[in-house]
Parts: structure tokens; C-alpha cells; sequence
């Protein structure tokens, strides 16, 4: 048996299963979603909460097999009568396009002219309404169609079939024939799961066929589609005079099943088994297709002209004329997707109708007449079951109950534990009382855009509960009711934690009323003052957060402008309101200080006019006197007083020393406790009114609790550091306007200043910040406060945090961190402390290299072979014959083709005469030479030499060997292909040269895909090899014939005619290679892009850093100024004293730098 509040530790409050259940009770009672979906959703809660929301649903549940079916004959009585309009239809004919003569229902309050068009409207549209099952031709799979996504785990269960009474048999065989004739369900020889046939009675002694497929609906995963919200739906149908409402022919028959599920979703009777072509009731997520099919179909009507629920859809329009166009534009949907409407249940034409439980008129929303009936003609409940039936059937009409949580409270005392049922005369006084709220509703209203809305608050003995109001002139007019019953530790919240509560509550409720419009809270407490004090608890800091999303403002409460609101009001006096009324206005404030060994501190109590209490307990971090300690506590329930902007006082105190002192009556000769008065007096003089007198103890005893006990006697903690006489004066200076200003002027006065342009924005603001001992904090979600400083503060805060003397030079994020957890915080702290740490010098020079590419792949193109070469040094080796000790290398950026000369010296007229007799005497005049800076290549003699013959001298970036990669590789296959030959034999690397130059250039390359040679001389090479080892080459010409050697004549110099060609492909290879590899290159680069002026940092030279410093030399050097950017990724740089460095630099090697 399902079981109210107290029955276990599980059991949710009404108030709760109100909140949760209203959308999913209304929603399965009206057949738009499945009993398993509704427990999809229960599931789903249940999780999120933790509670058992079935316990407080209250559906009939009558238990097995008959449940899940009483449910489906619910929806069809729905169906038969959820769309009715509340006022008089009339019945017109319309022609079929068979010729056959039908009946369609038009509002009886329109005129005969409007009549007549609303007539003609659908005559000429009659194809879209469906007689019959044969007139629905089924919406197309590509738009809807209904997968069961089976847990590919599960294993198919196929029942047994149940035994069935005889007298069933026969409305078996008849809904089974009907099914077949309409196409719905075919004969199945092999099917996948089987579920069996349950039997629901319907009234007039008929029968209805279900499918029972609970065990298939566990094994498919919940579709999350989600359905609209009925409160928005409702809210968005009202203010309009004229209403269609419009319901699909066998809505979910219109959709067809995924045809590789239609053996799952079969059935047995005695007649065989079947499965369902179409998509049948009952299924789990079939409600959520179908609202996603309805989305899409009418994505451009819906909130415009249209809502939808699934298969329940409501034209609105405010006229004749525009809503005849509008149905003209539904029919046209309707028709554009195959999709068919049952006429037997559409009206056209209504002001007044049913919609998704509501009675909608044009004046406001209405309960559902026949809900609030159901619950009228109920009796006494007899057991349990049916005070869960009573308040499941209240869950849909919970928007209208005032105050429903109070008024159900009695029920759960009579489900509570294992106790024996008992209906009291409480619980029969509570019944009653709701069946007259329920035959006097009020009729509920619908917000405007963009208008403020009001929310009254209550706490009742049990339950929390609110009223949303809209002000039409000088109306108050409820728009929505929210209560909720408290559970055990809610109950002990102090008064005005249960307002806060109720706020909290309302504003989780009705969430999208408070995103869309600003709130104003009607209360005559300092509940903002609560929300916003630094002492609050936890789970008030936590409510605070949590409502500083929304638009609200606390406005003291005037006049009532609504008998619904008065009525409300009413009923929500607090119990020690409710015990004696209290004509007085002023507060009474009682205090207790304590000085002993084991307690140090103070007690304050405030106690409203209504009698809402507030106690507040303060610790002493600093040795005081009695007297002393009696004077500290007074001045802090001043000072909380005049925090909640308290105007009267009347305190009271044991101590008749301090009481007699601030009344003037003992003169004050102790110069501490004169300054304590002073201190007390002065800010008595900010009250209406104040008086003070002494009390005995036993009056006074919860302050005394509080002193003596701190926090642990009740009330929320204050710790002071220094006794109040020492705190400075606040003195007023010239300063200059700061970012504070408007949070400061909001939070003491409540205003808003000038400059502020959003409000809603502003307060959203505001509600993260407080005033603290005059001075504005900032409460961090961490729960730390943080002092807001000005903008004159931060380069301070900033240098001492970073790198003072215990700075840790931390980069933005770990900077702003550690600004934050040392207690400050101002508006721009992100930016400020990115932009402090990326400026910072020590930083900067000694940051991590950039190991990222800063370009994009640059290739060196060169038109014909020997055109560009490469040149660079390879060395020192070891000391060969001659003392010589290094290579020059010199390679063909076309053809790959190398030449090497070992060197001794290594000077400039070496450099010149070896380009001159090996590159220009043997393979003509190169176009450019590409080399690195080495004062070799880089002297006047050789560039000179250069210049002279016209070859274009190009010189790599300094530290960027990469800007002449081909002599780099090929430096490293010399450098490795001669560690193989030598060996233990360092000293005759030289001797091994020709054989190394031979290999390389007979050796295919991979760019080219040919070899140097061949490339070169048009033909390939003849190695050693192929004397020993004939081949056919050489076996022809070993023959020595005149034919031969004339064919061999022949066959060079077409080689030699050819060679271009095998250039050009060569070419193409290597233009492709080079663009894969700029493509995988460029997958890993930082660009980075300097013009001219800019301020960079280099890298220091790693023959520069200094060995006394080792690893402490900084990374970087600078800053230099960009002279002139290269379209290569090279830079001229120039130092701070205006001279230009020799070389250029690759962008690789240089950071920007922040002055």
C-alpha cells in the first residue's frame, strides 16, 4: 500500500508531492502520457530527491494488473470529456469528400455569420478530419516514428497467455477485428516479446482491451523528450476570445512503429498473436514522441497561434477574422504531414473550454469544473487508501488551494507511523474546509510580459505557503498558490527562517515567473536584512545565493487590494501573533553579557511587534570586565537593530549598573565605562525611539543562554576581536567615485543610485555582496568574505602578493586565487591579476622556452636543379691527415645532389674558391645560397664575391637551423654513414669521404623518388656491384658490337631528351611531400606575429649564459624593438640604445614582452 508523510522514512509532505506530482498526475490522468512513463518520471524523482513521490501521487491504485488499467479508462473518460467547451455548441453539416453528410461542433455564441464562415472554414478543409480509421492514411516514418531501443542485454520475455473469463472472449474478438480492419495490428508468427491482454470495464457495461507491457517498458531506456509545462502552456492560452480545440484521430495509431520492433511490441489472445504496426497506448516513451513530433509539425505556431500537449492542441486567436486564419494555417500543417483530426471531438469557435485540466476564459484560468466535483461529492475518507486518493485527486488543483499545505496537515497525523486509522474531528473540520475553499476558487490570472508581480508570504504551525499576485490598477489579482508542509528539522527553523524558506520555495516553484518578471516581496519583516547579514547560517547563505538569479525586492506590506490575498493573509498570523496580539510597535530587545573563566560573550535577543524572534549570540576575543561585557552586548543588539532598520526599542538588561548609566540616572566615573556609554549613547540617537531597564535574571534567561553558551544555545555566531571603544571614527574625505559606490548606497539605504541603468541586473548583483563594520565584503561561494578595495588599493595588494616577500611569482589564475583567499576583491580582479602577472619583468625573462612552431610551414622552392643550394659547416671531427677537421657541406635543393670538401681552416677564401671550382666550374652559376651566420659566410669578402656574380645570398635565422633544413638533414646522414665506416678508425673519416658522396648520390632519395644522379645526368650510375655480379647492362656491353654500342648511343641521348620530364615529376613529388608535411607541421603551431615597434624578448644564446649561474640564468634577454618583420617569420631587431643586431630572427625564438 502506497503511504503518506510519517509512514516511512522515505514519505514526502503534500506540499511536496503538490510541487512534483501536479504536471504528472494531470498528465497520466489524461492519457497524454503512459503509466509506465508516469513512473518514469516518479523513478526519476525519486532519485533526485531521495523520497518516494508514488507515496503522495494518490492515483488510484487498486493494485496488479487492474492499476495500470483503471488509469487507461481515466484517460479515455478524459478524452470523452477534457475538451468540452463550458458553454453551448451547436452542430453543423459538412460534406465528406465520400459525399457522406457529417456533423461538426461550432460555438453557439457566435453569430449566424460567424457560424456559417467557421462552417465553410472547414468544410474546405474537411480532407484533414478522419471518419473513420480508413480515412487516415498514417504520418510518414521520416517524421515520426516510435523506436523501443530495447537494452540490448534484455532477454525477451514472451508470457504465457492468462486464463480469461468466457464472458471476455467475445469483446476480445471485437476489438481484435477492429484493430485488423483498421490496419493498426497484423497476425504474427515469430514474435519477439509477448505481452498479454487485460480487460478494463467502461460505463454503460462496454469493455475496453489494453496490453499489458510493463515487462517490456523496463527494458527500454526513458526517452528525456520533455513535455511542455501545463502551467505555461496554461498561462500562454489565456486573454484570448476565441478558442478551437483540436484532438488527433487515435493519435498514437498515427504513428508507426520502427519496423524492426513491431515483433516486440505483440500481443496474445485466443485468436493468435499480433503486433502492433502502429504505435499502440501503453508503451513507455511513446508520449515523448509524440510531443516531438507535434514540436516539429507546429515549430512555427507554437506560442504564436497554437499550443500543444501532445495529441490535445488549442488554436487562439482574438477575433473572427484572425482565427479563421489561423485554422487556416493549422489545417494546411496538419495536411502538409498527414496528420488527421477526430471532428466527434473538436470544437471550433469557444471562448470558454477545458484545456490540460483548466477551465480557460478570456477573464483567467478556472479549476476543472469536473475535478473540483470529484472531490465535492467524496466522503469521509474511510482508510488510508483513500486519504491517498483524496489528496492525489488535489494535486491537479493545488494552484488554486490557499494555504493547501495547512489545511491537509491533519491527514498525514493519521498516517503517521503503524498506528490504527482514526479519522478525527480535526481531520473531518480540515475535509470540509477544503470542499468550501474548492466551491469558491478564485479565478486565477496570467502575468503580462515585462510586468512586476507581488508574492505575499505565510508561515503557518506546519507548512510554508505564498501568493503570487499581479496588480492591475488598483486590483491585486492571484495568478498562482504555493505551499508546502515542513518536515521535523524545517519545523525548528526560527520564524523568519521560515520566510525565508517560503521565498525559497516559491521561488523553485515557480521558477519561470521569477526568470521573466521582477519581484516584489510584500513583508512587513527584515527579510532582506536576513538573507544579506554576514551572520546568517549556512543554509541561509546557501538560499541567498540561490535567489540572487532573480529580480526581487522586499517592499514593507501597505493595504490589501484583494479579498483572495486578505483571505490569505489572514489565515498566516504567527502562533505568538495568534496567541495575543501585540498592540505596541516597538521591538523589545533583552541582553546579558557574561565574563568568567569559561564563558566570554554576550547574548541578544530581538523580539518583533508580531512576535518573531531573532537571537543572536556574540563571542569575545579580548578580556573584559562584567560591566564591560554588559556594555558590549548592549551596543551589539544595537547594532543588529539598527542593521534590520528597527526605529523603536525597548531593551532590557540584568545589569542595573548600565542600565542606570544610559538612562543618566549614575554618573560614570570609570573612564573605560564612560567611553562604553558614549559609544552606546551614540548610536542610540539614530532610534525613533529607545528606552532600557533592568530586569531580573530569570527574564532575561535566553540572552543569559546565549552569552554562556555561544552558538550552542541557539542563534546564529558574531565574533569580536576589539572591544567596540576601540573602533576607529568614520571621518568623511574627498575621494574619488568608485566602483563600490552603488553596492554601498543599495545595501545601507535600500536605493538605487543614478548610474545604475539595469535594476534586475544590479540587485542579482547586489545579493553577493554585504556591509560588514561599515566597509563593503564580497561573499565568495568558497564562504569566505572578501573586503572589497578600491582601485587605488590593487597595485598594492597586487605587487605585495606576487612578489613581496612571500610572492611565489604565480601566473593569473593561482594570483587571483591566493588575492582571494588573503581577504580582498574588487570588480576587474581577473583582469587585473592576468595583465599584473603577464607584466611582470622576473616573469618574463626567465618564463619556460616555447618549444611550438610560431609559423607556418615555409618550403623553399627552386625551379631547376642546381639553382639553390645549402652550405653550412660540419664539425670539428676528429684530426684526419693535413690537420683537417671539418666539412664544408653543400647540397642541391632540386636534385638532392652533394658536394663535400674536409677543411683544416675554415676562412672565407677557402669558402669562395670552393663554391667557385666545385659548384660554379662544375654545375654552373646558382640563382641563391642558402646559409646559416657564420662569420665565414657571413664576411665581406665572401659576400662580395657573391654579390658579384649575381647569386643571392641568403642567411637563416639566428638559432633556427630549421631555416636551412635540407644541408641540417643531410649534415646528419654524412655525420651518421660515416660512424658506420670508421669505426675504431676516427682519424680516417677523410679517406671514407668519396665512398660516403658516391653512396649518397646513387641512392634514390625520398622527395624526389629518384636519385641524385639520375636527376643530374639523365641515366642512373653504374656501381662496382655489377662487375662482379653481372648485370644486363653491363652483359650487353661486354659483348662489345657496333649494333650495341650504336642502340646504347641512341638510348642516352633519349635519356637525355627525357631527363626534363623526370625533373617535372620529380618537382611534383617533392611539392607534394613538402605539402604533407606543412600539413602535419601546421597542426602544431602558436602563431605568433610581431610589426615593426613591437617590444620582444629573445633567447639568450646559449653561449652567452654564464657558468657561475648555471640553471639561475634567465631564459630570455631584452626587451628589443621589432625594426622590420620579414615575410619569412625573420625579424631585424634592434636594441634599447637604437643599434641594429647583424641577423635577423626567427619568430620561433622571440616572445612579446610587456613593459
Amino acid at each position: 500500500m502506497a503511504e503518506q508523510e510519517g509512514v516511512g522514512e522515505g514519505g514526502r509532505s503534500l506540499g511536496e508531492a503538490m510541487e512534483v506530482a501536479e504536471e504528472i498526475a494531470e498528465a497520466e490522468e489524461s492519457g497524454k502520457i503512459s503509466p509506465e512513463e508516469a513512473r518514469g518520471v516518479v523513478d526519476e524523482e525519486e532519485h533526485r530527491q531521495g523520497e518516494s513521490l508514488e507515496e503522495t501521487m494518490e492515483v488510484d491504485e487498486v493494485g496488479g494488473e487492474e492499476l495500470e488499467f483503471e488509469r487507461e479508462e481515466a484517460r479515455v473518460s478524459w478524452e470523452r470529456s477534457g475538451l468540452e467547451p463550458a458553454e453551448e455548441v451547436v452542430e453543423m453539416e459538412v460534406l465528406t469528400r465520400a459525399g457522406e453528410v457529417q456533423r461538426i461542433r461550432i460555438n453557439g455564441g457566435l453569430s449566424l455569420e460567424d457560424q456559417e464562415r467557421m462552417r465553410a472554414c472547414i468544410q474546405g478543409n474537411v480532407d484533414i478530419f478522419a471518419w473513420s480509421a480508413a480515412d487516415m492514411p498514417g504520418i510518414d516514418a521520416d517524421v515520426a516514428c516510435h523506436r523501443l531501443n530495447l537494452d540490448s542485454r534484455a532477454r525477451p520475455i514472451r508470457q504465457k497467455m492468462r486464463a480469461i473469463a468466457t464472458k471476455l472472449e467475445a469483446p476480445i474478438r471485437e476489438e481484435v477485428q477492429k484493430l485488423l480492419d483498421a490496419g493498426f495490428i497484423s497476425e504474427i508468427q515469430y514474435p519477439g516479446w509477448i505481452s498479454n491482454v487485460v480487460m478494463v470495464k467502461k460505463g454503460g457495461g462496454k469493455w475496453r482491451m489494453c496490453i499489458d507491457f510493463s515487462l517490456l517498458n523496463k527494458s527500454c531506456p526513458k526517452d528525456c523528450y520533455p513535455l511542455p509545462r501545463i502551467d505555461a502552456l496554461v498561462d500562454s492560452a489565456v486573454g484570448f476570445s476565441l478558442m478551437s480545440f483540436l484532438d488527433a484521430f487515435s493519435g498514437y495509431h498515427q504513428i508507426r512503429m520502427h519496423p524492426p520492433d513491431v515483433k516486440d511490441v505483440s500481443f496474445i489472445t485466443r485468436e493468435g498473436c499480433f503486433s502492433y504496426k502502429m504505435m499502440p497506448f501503453g508503451l513507455k516513451n511513446a508520449g515523448a514522441t509524440y510531443q516531438r513530433m507535434m514540436d516539429r509539425i507546429f515549430r512555427d505556431q507554437r506560442g504564436r497561434n497554437l499550443e500543444v500537449y501532445v495529441d490535445d492542441l488549442m488554436v487562439k486567436s482574438k477575433c473572427v477574422d484572425s482565427h479563421l486564419r489561423d485554422l487556416e494555417e493549422t489545417f494546411a500543417t496538419l495536411r502538409k504531414f498527414k496528420m488527421r483530426l477526430n471532428p466527434l471531438k473538436c470544437v471550433f469557435g469557444a471562448s470558454r473550454g477545458k484545456f490540460l485540466g483548466h477551465l480557460l476564459t478570456p477573464a483567467g484560468v478556472e479549476p476543472n469544473p469536473d475535478k473540483v466535483k470529484a472531490i465535492l461529492d467524496l466522503e469521509s475518507p474511510r482508510n488510508a487508501k483513500e486519504i491517498q486518493r483524496l489528496t492525489g485527486k488535489l494535486a491537479g488543483l493545488s494552484r488554486f488551494l490557499s494555504r493547501s499545505g495547512d489545511r491537509c496537515s491533519s491527514f498525514f497525523k493519521v498516517l503517521r507511523g503503524n498506528q490504527a486509522f482514526e479519522w478525527t474531528a480535526e481531520c473531518e473540520e480540515a475535509f470540509q474546509g477544503l470542499k468550501r475553499q474548492l466551491s469558491q476558487a478564485p479565478l486565477l490570472q496570467s502575468p503580462k510580459e515585462g510586468e512586476d508581480l507581488a508574492l505575499y508570504l505565510g508561515v503557518g504551525g506546519e507548512a510554508v505557503s505564498s501568493v503570487l499576485v499581479r496588480e492591475e490598477g488598483k486590483k491585486q489579482l492571484p495568478v498562482y498558490y504555493v505551499s508546502r508542509i515542513l518536515k521535523k528539522a524545517e519545523l525548528r527553523y526560527p520564524i523568519l527562517e521560515k520566510l525565508a524558506y517560503a521565498l525559497v520555495i516559491s521561488a523553485r516553484k515557480l521558477r519561470p515567473y521569477f526568470q521573466a518578471h521582477s519581484i516584489r516581496v510584500i513583508t512587513d519583516h527584515p527579510l532582506r536584512k536576513v538573507l544579506e547579514g554576514v551572520e546568517h547560517s549556512g543554509r541561509l547563505a546557501k538560499w541567498s545565493i540561490e535567489l540572487s538569479e532573480f529580480d526581487i525586492s522586499f517592499v514593507p506590506r501597505l493595504s490589501i487590494k484583494a479579498q483572495a490575498v486578505a483571505d490569505f493573509l489572514a489565515d498566516y498570523v504567527t502562533e505568538a501573533e495568534a496567541e495575543e496580539p501585540k498592540p505596541q510597535e516597538a521591538w523589545k530587545m533583552v541582553v546579558d553579557g557574561a565574563s568568567g573563566r569559561h564563558s566570554l560573550g554576550g547574548g541578544v535577543v530581538l523580539v518583533s511587534p508580531q512576535g518573531v524572534t531573532i537571537e543572536q549570540a556574540v563571542t569575545f576575543h579580548f578580556p573584559v570586565t562584567n560591566n564591560q561585557a554588559e556594555y558590549e552586548a548592549v551596543i551589539a543588539g544595537l547594532r543588529l537593530a539598527k542593521e534590520l532598520e528597527i526605529q523603536d526599542v525597548e531593551a532590557f538588561t540584568d545589569s542595573m549598573v548600565v542600565a542606570s548609566q544610559i538612562r543618566g540616572e549614575f554618573e560614570t566615573r570609570e573612564p573605560t565605562l564612560a567611553r562604553y556609554l558614549s559609544k552606546a549613547r551614540a548610536i542610540i540617537g539614530g532610534f525613533r525611539s529607545f528606552s532600557i531597564r533592568h530586569v531580573p535574571r530569570e527574564e532575561s534567561a535566553a540572552a543569559d543562554r546565549l552569552a554562556k553558551f555561544g552558538p550552542r544555545g541557539g542563534g546564529t555566531l558574531t565574533e569580536l576581536f576589539r572591544p567596540a571603544i576601540e573602533e576607529g571614527e568614520l571621518m568623511e574625505v574627498n575621494r574619488r567615485s568608485s566602483w563600490m559606490d552603488p553596492l554601498v548606497t543599495f545595501l545601507t539605504t535600500g536605493e538605487l543610485s543614478e548610474e545604475v541603468k539595469d535594476a534586475k541586473s544590479f540587485r542579482h548583483k547586489a545579493a553577493h555582496y554585504l556591509m560588514l563594520e561599515g566597509s563593503l565584503h564580497r561573499k565568495m561561494l568558497s564562504g569566505l568574505l572578501a573586503r572589497c578595495v578600491t582601485e587605488e588599493e590593487v597595485p598594492r595588494i597586487l605587487e605585495e602578493v606576487h612578489s613581496g616577500e612571500c610572492g611565489s611569482h604565480s601566473g593569473g589564475r593561482t594570483l587571483e586565487a591566493r588575492v582571494i583567499r588573503q581577504g580582498y576583491f574588487w570588480r576587474t580582479i581577473r583582469r587585473d591579476t592576468a595583465e599584473f602577472a603577464r607584466r611582470c619583468r622576473k616573469c618574463q625573462v626567465h618564463a619556460p622556452l616555447q618549444l611550438l612552431p610560431a609559423q607556418r610551414l615555409r618550403s623553399i622552392t627552386t625551379p631547376w636543379p642546381f639553382a639553390i643550394w645549402g652550405m653550412d659547416l660540419v664539425g670539428p671531427f676528429p684530426p684526419a691527415s693535413g690537420q683537417r677537421r671539418f666539412l664544408l657541406v653543400m647540397i642541391d635543393y632540386f636534385s638532392k645532389w652533394l658536394e663535400i670538401k674536409p677543411l683544416a681552416k675554415v676562412t672565407s677564401q677557402v669558402i669562395r674558391n670552393f663554391v667557385w671550382g666545385e659548384i660554379i666550374c662544375r654545375h654552373g652559376l646558382p640563382q641563391a645560397i642558402v646559409t646559416d651566420n657564420g662569420p665565414q659566410f657571413a664576411s665581406e669578402e665572401f659576400i662580395s664575391f657573391c654579390t658579384q656574380l649575381g647569386i643571392d645570398l641568403r642567411f637563416a635565422s639566428v638559432h633556427h637551423p630549421r631555416s636551412n633544413g635540407q644541408v641540417e638533414a643531410a649534415n646528419k646522414v654524412i655525420v651518421n654513414l660515416l660512424k658506420k665506416k670508421v669505426e675504431n678508425l676516427k682519424g680516417s673519416w677523410v679517406e671514407q669521404l668519396p665512398s660516403v658522396l658516391w653512396a649518397l648520390r646513387t641512392t634514390p632519395n625520398t622527395a624526389t623518388g629518384e636519385t641524385p644522379f639520375k636527376l643530374s645526368h639523365g641515366c642512373e650510375a653504374v656501381l662496382p656491384v655489377e662487375f662482379e655480379v653481372r648485370s644486363p647492362r653491363i652483359a650487353a656491353a661486354a659483348e662489345g658490337s657496333e649494333a650495341w654500342r650504336l642502340e646504347n648511343e641512341e638510348g642516352l641521348r633519349l635519356s637525355l631528351d627525357m631527363v626534363e620530364e623526370l625533373r617535372d615529376v620529380a618537382a611534383i613529388r617533392q611539392e607534394e611531400i613538402k605539402r604533407r608535411m606543412a600539413r602535419y607541421f601546421d597542426k602544431h603551431i602558436r602563431v605568433k606575429q610581431f610589426t615593426e615597434g613591437d617590444l620582444v624578448l629573445k633567447k639568450v644564446d646559449a653561449a652567452g649564459r654564464s657558468a657561475a649561474v648555471g640553471k639561475l640564468n634567465p631564459s630570455w634577454e631584452g626587451p628589443y624593438i621589432v625594426e622590420k618583420a620579414l615575410v619569412n617569420g625573420g625579424y631585424y631587431l634592434q636594441d634599447a640604445e637604437g643599434r641594429t643586431l647583424s641577423h635577423t630572427w626567427n619568430g620561433d625564438d622571440l616572445k612579446r614582452f610587456y613593459p
